[in-house]
C-alpha cells in the first residue's frame, strides 16, 4: 500500500500523516474559523481551501475532488445538505463534518441522515480535533477501499455471469448441432435403407407392367395411401397412361382426365427435373378441363421419373386435401424416382436386346456357303 494512499496510526486515536495527500474543503460564516482550521488541517498533512459563499463552493466540490468537507453553524439545513449532495455527487468517499456551538438531538439526527459523518463542537479543541478527523479519513478510507473491492468483485461477477452464458449458449449450440448432425445421420441412414430395399424390389422385375406395379406398391408403403396415375412415352412424344391406382377415385370416374393429363400436364412436367405441388388446384383443374373437376378437392403431386436427362415416366399423385402429402414425401419421390427410372432404362435396353434380329447381309469375310454350312 502507497504511502500517499494510507493512514499511519500512533495509537489506538490514529492521526494523519503529514506525508499523507489529502485535500479539504471548508465553508465558514465565521470569519474567526477559516484560519484555525487552515493551520489545524495543514499539521495532519491536509490541503484546505475555504469558501464563505456556498453556491461557489457546490460548484467547485461538483467539478473536484475533496476528501473532506467542513461546514459550521452560520448556514441553514437546506444549504448544509446542498453542500453534502454535492460532495457525494463527485465522490462518495468523500466526508462531511458539521461545525456547531450547540446542537440539539433532533439537529444531530437531523445532521446525520443529511449525510454527515461527524458534529465537532466550537470552539475548536487541537487534540480532539486530530483524532476525529483522523478517525473520519480512517473510516472513510476503510469505505473507499470496500467500495474498490465491490466493485472489482462486480466486475468478477459480471464477467463470470457473462462467461456462464456465453458457456451456456456455446453449450446449446454444440447440442443443436450435435442433434442436427445425428438428425442428419438419421435422416441419410434411412435414405439408405429404402433406397437399398427399393432397388432390391425393382431389379427383380424385367418387364415394365410389373416394375410399375411393384414400384406403385413400395411408394404407396411410404407416402400412404394416394390414387397414383404412371404415365410413359410412347416413344412418338406422346404419354399414354402406364398404371394406376385407386385409392377412393375409380379409374372410370376420371378417364377423361387422365387423357387430358396425358396430353396438356405430362410434357410441362416432363421437362422439369423437380417435384411438383400442386398448390392452387382450381388452376390446375382449369388447364386440365371440366373432366378434371372430380380433382377439385384433392392434393396434386407430380414428378419426371429421368434417366440421364431423359424422362421415361410422369407420375401424378393425389389425395384428398383433408389429408395432404407430408413435407418429408418430397425427399422420398425424389430418391425412388432416380431408382425407378435407373431400372426402367435396364429394363428397356433388355428388351430392346431380346428381340430377333437378322442381319440383311453378310459381313465382310463371310459368303453364302458359310450361311448354308450354319443352317
Amino acid at each position: 500500500m502507497s504511502q500517499e494512499n494510507s493512514i499511519h496510526p500512533s495509537n489506538h486515536h490514529a492521526a494523519v500523516s503529514p506525508t499523507t495527500s489529502r485535500r479539504a474543503i471548508a465553508i465558514c460564516g465565521r470569519n474567526a474559523l477559516a484560519p484555525s482550521l487552515r493551520r489545524q488541517l495543514a499539521r495532519l498533512g491536509i490541503e484546505c481551501d475555504t469558501r464563505t459563499d456556498p453556491r461557489r463552493a457546490a460548484a467547485q466540490l461538483r467539478s473536484q475532488v475533496y476528501d473532506l468537507l467542513l461546514i459550521d453553524d452560520a448556514f441553514p439545513p437546506a444549504i448544509r445538505a446542498e453542500l453534502v449532495r454535492a460532495l457525494h455527487e463527485r465522490d462518495c468517499a468523500g466526508a462531511a463534518i458539521w461545525l456547531t456551538e450547540s446542537a440539539s438531538v433532533a439537529e444531530t439526527v437531523a445532521a446525520m441522515r443529511m449525510g454527515f459523518e461527524d458534529i465537532l463542537a466550537l470552539p475548536l479543541r487541537e487534540e480532539e480535533f486530530a483524532v476525529r478527523i483522523s478517525e473520519v479519513l480512517r473510516k472513510r478510507e476503510q469505505l473507499r477501499r470496500s467500495a474498490e473491492r465491490l466493485a472489482r468483485w462486480r466486475l468478477v461477477c459480471r464477467r463470470l455471469n457473462q462467461a456462464r452464458h456465453e458457456a451456456g449458449r456455446a453449450i446449446e449450440e454444440a447440442v443443436s448441432d450435435r442433434d442436427a448432425a445425428r438428425e442428419e445421420t438419421r435422416r441419410q441412414v434411412a435414405e439408405a435403407a429404402t433406397a437399398s430395399e427399393f432397388r432390391t424390389l425393382v431389379r427383380q422385375e424385367l418387364d415394365v407392367e410389373s416394375l410399375l406395379r411393384t414400384s406403385m406398391e413400395y411408394l404407396l408403403s411410404k407416402a400412404g395411401p394416394t390414387n397414383a396415375a404412371v404415365f410413359l412415352d410412347n416413344g412418338e412424344g406422346k404419354w399414354t397412361l402406364g398404371a394406376y391406382v385407386n385409392y377412393r377415385i375409380p379409374r372410370g370416374s376420371i378417364t377423361s382426365a387422365l387423357e387430358r393429363i396425358a396430353d396438356q400436364v405430362c410434357p410441362s412436367v416432363a421437362s422439369q427435373s423437380g417435384i411438383l405441388r400442386f398448390d392452387d388446384v382450381a388452376d390446375f383443374v382449369n388447364s386440365v378441363g371440366a373432366e378434371a373437376e372430380p380433382l377439385a378437392d384433392q392434393e396434386i403431386v407430380a414428378f419426371a421419373c429421368r434417366h440421364e436427362d431423359e424422362p421415361l415416366a410422369v407420375a401424378v399423385l393425389f389425395r384428398d386435401r383433408n389429408e395432404p402429402f407430408a413435407d418429408e414425401s418430397a425427399a422420398t419421390f425424389d430418391l425412388l424416382r432416380e431408382i425407378l427410372a435407373a431400372q426402367m432404362a435396364s429394363v428397356m435396353r433388355i428388351n430392346h436386346r431380346a428381340k430377333p434380329q437378322w442381319p440383311e447381309e453378310a459381313g465382310e469375310g463371310c459368303d453364302e456357303g458359310d450361311w448354308n454350312e450354319a443352317a
